[in-house]
């Protein structure tokens, strides 16, 4: 069994994890498909059903959990790889797309490795194998784009490039417009601008950062590249402002 996980310090590190750190651990046999970034208490089950070659039990434990957890990603994965090595193609096809339409699953991840998974071989000789390739590979080739971009922006930022971070922060944006998946972008932008001495443009994409933040705004106060407008009231009353959404985004999840 080949697997996307391996174990350090008694648990269950994944394959997200893994993408982090720029490595992926493989065996020789198979995949275990744990995408999560955490711990799954579901991990045990599933691995035990996967190393016994139980297929119909693993499709079973699968299918209660995402009756339970109907948006749990990787298990919708390990399901299809269990319908895969029971024959069930059309089943399986079915819950790779479903993989692949779930905004916040790890694409890129999933792509690298599908191909090579022996757990899905059954699919290759049908057509829609090629199909769910054509439509995953475009996908996955710009958000690699997009995460070399991000890791160019952050290098000539601490190299004190910013000229470079305003070229680089151009392309990424003409990508992906302002919005809640470029908003760090944003923020990267305003601090090159900053150092540049472009106040002004620099408040204009602090209040964009802050508008389209999704899930929390950085504290500005604390950002050293921002150090030139502190003194400002201007500048005081975004630092405010964004702590004030970080507050209210925080409240809104606590109340889901």
């Amino acid at each position: 069994m080949r697997t996307t996980s391996w174990i350090r310090n008694g648990m269950l590190c994944t394959s997200l994890a893994l993408c982090a750190l720029g490595s992926r651990a493989r065996a020789e046999q198979g995949v275990i498909h744990t995408f999560a970034a955490a711990e799954d208490p579901n991990d045990k089950p599933v691995h035990a059903a996967y190393e016994a070659k139980d297929f119909a039990g693993l499709e079973k434990i699968c299918t209660d959990i995402l009756k339970r957890e109907p948006k749990n990603t990787k298990r919708q994965y390990d399901l299809a790889c269990a319908q895969a090595r029971l024959g069930k193609k059309t089943d399986a096809f079915a819950s790779l797309n479903i993989c692949r339409e779930d905004h916040y699953f790890d694409i890129q991840a999933y792509f690298k490795h599908m191909s090579e998974d022996h757990d899905l071989d059954t699919l290759h000789d049908d057509k829609q194998w090629a199909e769910l390739i054509a439509k995953i590979k475009p996908v996955a080739e710009r958000n690699e784009k997009l995460i070399s971009l991000r890791r160019a922006i952050r290098a000539s930022l601490n190299e004190q490039k910013f000229k470079d971070t305003i070229a680089q922060t151009d392309e990424f944006l003409r990508l992906v417009p302002p919005g809640p998946d470029s908003s760090d972008v944003l923020l990267y932008r305003a601090e090159a601008l900053v150092m540049l001495g472009q106040k002004a443009d620099a408040y204009g994409i602090l209040e964009q950062y802050i508008a389209v933040s999704k899930y929390y705004c950085a504290d500005l106060d604390a950002d050293s590249f921002l150090a030139g407008l502190k003194k400002e009231a201007k500048f005081k009353a975004l630092a405010e402002k964004a702590r004030q959404k970080t507050s209210q985004l925080a409240a809104a999840r606590n109340t889901k």
